[in-house]
């Protein structure tokens, strides 16, 4: 797309500049784009472009590629969830620990629910475990903004 080419810095004139700044970039058809320079003529060298345009092929996104960001995805994905568990559980311990001190003023009864806060949803997979048609698998799944409420309320 255009705009992921907004930002792409160039340097001209001994300065860099993001892209959107020196030149204008519009889609001719699906498999061009064109890069018009006409504010900053000496920008490109004739060589490069036909006049003050510079024209630009979009290759294919083949298969094995989308494969290839598929699997970047996934892993940005799975190390995001390990360091958000490795947080998690951080909390759930320290919320563990003063619980177990004796200036712990929670009743025993009400201390899961502190847990509840860093880990929630933990009861609902428990009960999914127990009686599998019951819950489904959207309970399991709090988002983000939920847990970062229930802690951001218990701090």
């Amino acid at each position: 797309s255009t705009n992921s080419l907004d930002k792409l810095p160039i340097n001209f004139e001994g300065d860099v500049y993001p892209l959107h700044e020196l030149a204008q970039i519009s889609k001719k058809d699906a498999k061009r784009l064109i890069i018009d320079c006409s504010s900053f003529p000496g920008l490109v060298s004739p060589a490069q472009a036909d006049g003050d345009r510079l024209f630009v092929p979009i290759p294919k996104v083949t298969r094995e590629y989308r494969e290839q960001l598929s699997k970047g995805a996934k892993a940005s994905f799975l190390k995001a969830k390990e360091g958000f568990r490795r947080i998690q559980n951080k909390y759930i311990s320290a919320a563990q620990n003063v619980a177990m001190s004796p200036e712990c003023r929670v009743p025993k009864d009400k201390q899961h629910m502190v847990e509840e806060i860093f880990a929630p949803g933990r009861d609902s997979k428990d009960k999914a475990r127990r009686n599998p048609g019951e819950v489904g698998w959207k309970d399991n799944i709090p988002t983000l903004d939920i847990i970062i409420q229930r802690t951001i309320h218990w701090i």
